[in-house]
């Protein structure tokens, strides 16, 4: 990797000599450009039920839609299955791409019928809702209509009003867009999980569709009972912590939902009650802590690579036995949504007492915030389950109870914090983590002041099938529960329920549950009559008791303020990649940026720019903890300076400032370091003067910002203290994204 990234920089300074750069600041509007991609993957697998050639499939992508010059087809494949097809046929699966741009689309075909599933397009032909003369509702329901009687000729004479029911669509909508949801309809009763879903464009573009389809029988209306008083007996929602959103920007909050343990609906044909997965309620077993100590998972401050090993020594000592530490197994990151890579180590220690023949060693890792995220207990090259091999494994039960005591001792001090997800999976799926040979796998849930976390991966225990050791545990980034809400609810359940109602009525409808990787069915989805409360999909606020629609939360998390906005393109497309947020629909693209949130902006940068990852090559200098006289753990971009600092963009003398406005020049300095033109940027001799407003020590940083368009190049000054706006920030963000098309 850092040969290869030395390459490239000599690269980028060759290709500025040769355009006269140097000697009149002549310089190419080229950012560095990536590797060549390599050539599309092609799959094809034998799929001896499809009847549907590549080329056939292909055809009914493109006798829907039109696929324009520029996108060229960079991948096909054909798969057992797609979830979208609510069956068990193979699909095809097409993916186009932009040429030399930030775009592409995407086509699901029913490789059986000859149906397509999907089709979704993202690219800046995409309108933003900048012009005047976008249709109207009712012209992009006409072209909806129009579209479907194309793609669902047979279905279409069954299907519900646009939007009659709640809206299923998860597709990004667009500023003056339009989206509609056709509901399946079965002798006046909605199916609400069969649907097709249309978004239409401001221009008229059909943008994305969706076909959700049950294809085999479905349960009879005939000796339907009435049962809506059942349902009001027994339906109540109850609490948890969800991250709520379509595209997972909010944080989480507290709020009634319902759970695995909650009647969601109630069976019309046998009056038995129902959770959301289509199970018995509670059939997963009790939401129950392990214990009841709490200690709640740090501050999330970071740590070095040396004060991990001094966490992993503490952590070896709660395991039964005696080890010594023998070395440092290497390292390695990973980077969330905003950009920020979380560290990690592993350290391996050998059991003091082992049998001569045995070479098996206990590996700890450590993230850098001191949090316990993997262990495992193996031979060198291999984990020790015996897979497939194994005549007789043990039960399920044996599996859970060793899990639930290895949890018990690693994490004494958490034990009010976990309870175990019982849930025993399919003989098929057990066969299946048999052959990954990693054992049996067993899921732990995370609980704040006893209210479960949802959407997060928790604690993932692996028992050897033969021996019930524990092989393995990877736990996600626990000390993301630090930032959870210390919320407590004003209201109650049956409180919750009434302005739930509000907005909802009881209806009988046809229910097909959806999965959850939580909580498995012993067998797969079957469509059942039910009742239910039937309206717009929303949630109660447990602290304040207000009612939100998902559609309200989604209008907020796009901007309302950047219709006509100069910068509207890169402000977009910078709110699209989570460089700037959105709050109550609001992304203020004149407001001042602090060098903390550029710091932020960065971060996010340096992992989707090719050839400048550089956290790759960090050496355990460059992992030190840098410190600044005016920055503590406590504020909000600590994480975001620190990497930048570790990447060299910022001079380390003691200050950093972060609350201050970012003036332009600092700007220009920190991304010309990131994208490689640290070296040149030094030498402001080769370089002509352009500007009469900036210093002579600054000339080739502005030079170079000029020369590849970084700001948008406005005007003959370059105002090198003016503080930067949101909107040039985003610019900024967007030509260096955008630098391969130039």
């Amino acid at each position: 990797m850092g040969n290869r990234i030395l390459q490239n920089k000599n690269r980028q300074i060759s290709r500025l000599a040769l355009s006269g750069a140097l000697a009149g600041v002549v310089v190419s509007s080229v950012l560095p450009l990536p590797l060549a991609p390599a050539a599309p993957s092609v799959y094809a697998a034998e799929m001896t039920q499809a009847t549907l050639s590549e080329e056939k499939a292909l055809q009914v992508v493109e006798d829907l839609v039109t696929i324009p010059d520029e996108y060229e087809l960079r991948s096909k494949d054909l798969s057992e299955s797609h979830p979208f097809t609510q069956g068990e046929n193979p699909v095809w699966s097409f993916h186009w791409q932009m040429k030399g741009k930030d775009g592409f689309i995407n086509g699901v075909v029913d490789a059986v019928t000859g149906k397509l599933i999907r089709f979704s397009i993202y690219g800046p032909e995409v309108s933003q809702g900048k012009s005047d003369d976008l249709i109207g509702e009712k012209e992009a329901e006409t072209l909806a209509r129009t579209f479907l009687e194309k793609a669902a000729e047979e279905e279409q004479q069954v299907l519900s009003e646009p939007n009659q029911y709640e809206n299923k669509a998860r597709f990004y909508q667009p500023e003056g867009g339009h989206s509609f949801t056709f509901t399946r309809m079965v002798e006046g009763v909605p199916f609400l999980e069969n649907y097709f879903s249309i978004t239409v464009d401001g221009d008229g573009t059909i943008i994305n569709f969706e076909r959700n389809w049950y294809p085999g029988d479905l349960p009879q209306q005939e000796d339907v009972q009435e049962l809506e008083k059942s349902l009001e007996e027994l339906a109540y929602p109850s609490l948890a912590f969800v991250r709520l959103g379509y595209f997972g920007r909010e944080d989480y909050k507290l709020v009634y939902r319902y759970g695995p343990d909650d009647v969601y609906a109630i069976d019309a044909l046998d009056g038995s009650p129902l959770n959301r997965f289509g199970q018995t309620p509670g059939e997963g077993g009790e939401v129950k802590p392990l214990g009841s100590t709490v200690s709640g998972w740090g501050s999330g401050e970071l740590i070095s690579r040396q004060t991990a090993e001094k966490r992993a020594k503490e952590w070896i000592k709660k395991l039964p036995g005696e080890y010594r530490f023998v070395r440092q197994n290497g390292s390695g990151s990973s980077t969330g949504a905003d950009g920020i890579t979380n560290q990690h180590w592993s350290f391996q220690f050998d059991p003091v007492e082992q049998a001569e023949d045995q070479t098996r060693f206990v590996e700890l890792e450590i993230d850098d915030r001191g949090q316990l995220v993997g262990y495992s207990y193996r031979e060198e090259g291999r984990f020790p389950g015996k897979g497939t091999e194994v005549d007789s494994p043990i039960s399920w039960q044996e599996a859970e109870e060793s899990a639930v005591q290895f949890v018990k001792t690693l994490f004494a001090d958490h034990l009010g914090e976990i309870y175990l997800i019982e849930q025993e999976p399919t003989e098929e799926e057990k066969q299946q983590m048999l052959e990954w040979d990693r054992g049996y796998e067993i899921r732990f849930g995370l609980l704040q002041d006893g209210i479960p976390v949802e959407d997060f991966l928790g604690i993932r225990v692996f028992v050897d099938v033969e021996s019930a050791e524990v092989i393995e545990l990877r736990s996600q980034d626990l000390y993301e529960l630090a930032a959870l809400p210390n919320a407590e609810a004003a209201i109650s359940a049956e409180q919750a329920r009434e302005v739930e109602l509000q907005q909802k009525q009881p209806m009988l409808t046809y229910f097909l549950p959806a999965g959850n990787w939580l909580y498995r069915a012993e067998q797969p989805a079957e469509p059942r009559l039910v009742y239910r409360y039937v309206g717009e999909e929303g949630y109660v606020d447990a602290v304040s008791g207000k009612w939100h629609t998902l559609a309200e939360l989604n209008k907020k998390q796009q901007p309302q303020d950047i219709e006509d906005h100069p910068a509207q393109e890169a402000l977009q497309f910078a709110v699209d990649q989570n460089y700037l947020q959105v709050q109550d629909g609001q992304v203020g693209p004149d407001k001042q940026v602090t060098r903390g949130e550029f710091a932020a902006m960065l971060a996010r940068l340096s992992h989707s720019y090719p050839l400048h990852r550089r956290l790759a090559d960090r050496d355990e200098e460059a992992e030190k903890l840098y410190r600044f006289s005016d920055l503590d753990q406590s504020h909000p971009h600590y994480a975001a300076i620190q990497q930048i600092a570790q990447l060299g963009l910022v001079p380390d003398d003691g200050r950093f400032e972060p609350d201050r406005p970012i003036t332009r020049i600092e700007a220009s300095e920190m991304v010309l370091r990131l994208i490689g033109y640290g070296s040149l940027i030094e030498q402001p001799e080769i370089f002509t003067r352009l500007y009469d407003d900036v210093s002579e020590e600054q000339q080739a940083i502005a030079a170079l910002a000029k020369a590849l368009g970084l700001w948008g190049n406005e005007g003959s000054s370059f105002q090198p203290d003016a503080p930067l706006t949101r909107a040039a920030a985003a610019t900024m963000v967007y030509q260096v994204e955008h630098g391969e098309e130039e």
